[in-house]
């Protein structure tokens, strides 16, 4: 690849996000993250990582971190600090995002055993605070968020 370094590094992680070889064009984007200079205005180190972290699985992350430890050591501590720090954000997302599906679907549950049992909607917004068209919007938020969570 020719070019100045960002642009060396954008069609590196448009080919690891597209294509094979990842993990060979991943390694060349950690070698050449060292030689982007630091010159105060957009963080492109932050942006390229930002990037990986967002196209790639978890596998291959870990294995960007490793490469970034050992092949860019003079900013290494830097990228993987950054991408340790994007990681537990996805973290605590995903986590937060469980929970709030896990709410929904006791919900949903209880709703659908009320309903099983013959209990009147009456009732049921009375035992539970939702009525018939808050509990089908109810169940269009949990499929939502398998969706994306499956994704």
């Amino acid at each position: 690849m020719k070019g100045a370094i960002r642009g060396r590094i954008t069609q590196l992680l448009m080919l690891a996000a597209y294509h094979e070889p990842v993990r060979e064009a991943l390694l060349a984007v950690a070698q050449l993250l060292g030689e982007i200079p630091r010159t105060g205005g957009i963080d492109y180190v932050r942006v390229f990582v930002r990037y990986v972290v967002a196209t790639q699985d978890d596998e291959i992350v870990s294995e960007f971190d490793e490469m970034l430890k050992t092949r860019a050591s003079d900013t290494g501590g830097e990228i993987v600090t950054y991408a340790q720090q994007l990681l537990s954000e996805g973290e605590r997302k995903g986590k937060l995002e469980g929970k709030l599906e896990g709410k929904l679907e006791e919900r949903i549950a209880l709703i659908n055993g009320f309903l099983r049992a013959g209990v009147s909607w009456s009732t049921i917004t009375e035992a539970t605070g939702v009525d018939q068209m808050q509990f089908e919007e109810l169940q269009k938020q949990l499929a939502q968020l398998a969706a994306q969570t499956a994704t």
